[in-house]
């Protein structure tokens, strides 16, 4: 009778270990599948200035109504930095679609206007596409190019 009683202690043990290590595994599951988000404070607005805030190499330039890239331009690439200053290199020789540097913004009531300004000239952009390795932007209007002031450039980069 005593082995028996020993058996059912035994059994009833087992039962509270296995409830009590499925709870522990369902608890780890849990727990591990709620991730917090990267930067729950991040607005809208600091995203894209955090994504704008790098060194950006042409993967093209064109005019926005014509597919094929505008000679010259392999070499261009546009850094804008976190304080809100920004820098170009290489590119068109002669021709200027953008400032060579200056200071820079984006609108926080509309986050697909950026605005250079250099030495009071402000060029507005349009941000067609901005991602982690991506941006891709339009410039329209005077200044562009002299001859030529009405077209839009396209410009589409990527990221260094």
């Amino acid at each position: 009778m005593k082995r028996k009683k020993t058996q059912n202690q035994i059994s009833i043990y087992m039962k509270t270990y296995f409830k009590l290590f499925s709870l522990l595994v369902f608890v780890l599951v849990l727990v591990s599948g709620c991730k917090k988000d990267d930067d729950p404070g991040e607005t809208e607005a600091e995203r894209q200035q955090r994504l704008v805030s790098k060194t950006w190499a042409t993967g093209s330039v064109s005019y926005t109504e014509e597919s094929t890239p505008l000679a010259g331009f392999d070499d261009f690439s546009i850094t804008f930095n976190s304080t809100g200053t920004f820098s170009t290199s290489g590119g068109q020789a002669g021709v200027s679609y953008l400032p060579s540097s200056g200071s820079w913004s984006i609108d926080s009531n509309d986050l697909t206007a950026l605005t250079l300004t250099d030495n009071g000239n402000t060029v507005e952009v349009d941000i067609v596409t901005l991602s982690e390795t991506a941006f891709v932007f339009n410039v329209a209007g005077p200044g562009v190019k002299a001859t030529d002031p009405d077209r839009t450039v396209r410009y589409d980069l990527v990221s260094q």
